[in-house]
């Protein structure tokens, strides 16, 4: 009977040490998913601040076409306020 409580005891430790190895193994893996994540994020941060940048330049180039539209129609314009036609 000794040797059965023994035997029982050995396997339920096996059992418990087996179960702490996946888990170490499953920690490991997630550790390892964490840094690619981590990694991809500061790419993607990375990524939006440079199309940020690229947003807010064509956004000033855009405003200034639009200022030498709004300078061009000025040129046109009689003293009366009246746009003189061209050609």
């Amino acid at each position: 009977m000794d040797l059965e409580i023994i035997n029982r005891l050995e396997e339920k430790i096996n059992s418990l040490i087996s179960y702490c190895n996946r888990l170490q193994d499953e920690k490991r893996s997630l550790e390892e998913r964490v840094k690619e994540l981590e990694y991809e994020n500061g790419q993607l941060s990375m990524k939006i601040s440079m199309l940020e940048e690229e947003r807010k330049d064509i956004g000033d180039r855009v405003e200034r076409m639009l200022q030498q539209i709004d300078g061009l129609e000025n040129v046109y314009e009689s003293p009366e306020g009246q746009v003189e036609q061209q050609g």
